[in-house]
């Protein structure tokens, strides 16, 4: 491709191209769409009990079940663990507190998948190197840009 020219520390390969800034650039987007979609979600979180999966889990989470009835392939166990965890917060209802679990899961969701576009939409006009689970660099084409 265009970087060629790496500089070894120990067995560790840095690629000469890459700018602090950049990472720092990306997480000031990852963070603002982080808030953004936290406001959002929070905002409109249900406040109380709906209509399907959400009694039971305020269920299972109040009397500390992480198996359930229908084995544990499906009684997803990390958000009910999530759950515990988050029953011992001193505000609000319980059915409240789970249903934040959901809000803030979301906006993770879609502030990682944001930035991962946004690489992604860098990485089509040949203005950084993006391959998911590696380093991000730039490309000359960016340099000159």
């Amino acid at each position: 491709m265009c970087c060629t020219g790496f500089g070894e520390i120990g067995t560790l390969q840095i690629p000469s191209y890459t700018r602090p800034s950049q990472a720092r650039s990306i997480a000031k987007w990852y963070l603002l769409v982080l808030l953004s979609a936290s406001i959002l979600y929070v905002a409109t979180c249900a406040p109380a009990i709906l209509w399907q999966d959400s009694g039971l889990f305020v269920y299972r989470i109040w009397h500390n079940d992480i198996e359930g009835n229908l084995g544990i392939a499906l009684a997803h166990p990390l958000y009910i663990l999530i759950g515990i965890a988050v029953k011992w917060l001193p505000f609000g209802d319980l059915a409240h507190r789970v249903n934040l679990i959901s809000s803030i899961a979301g906006a993770l969701a879609v502030a990682k998948s944001a930035v991962s576009a946004a690489l992604q939409a860098l990485s089509a006009r040949d203005l950084v190197n993006y391959e998911p689970y590696e380093p991000v660099t730039l490309t000359r084409n960016c340099l000159l840009y």
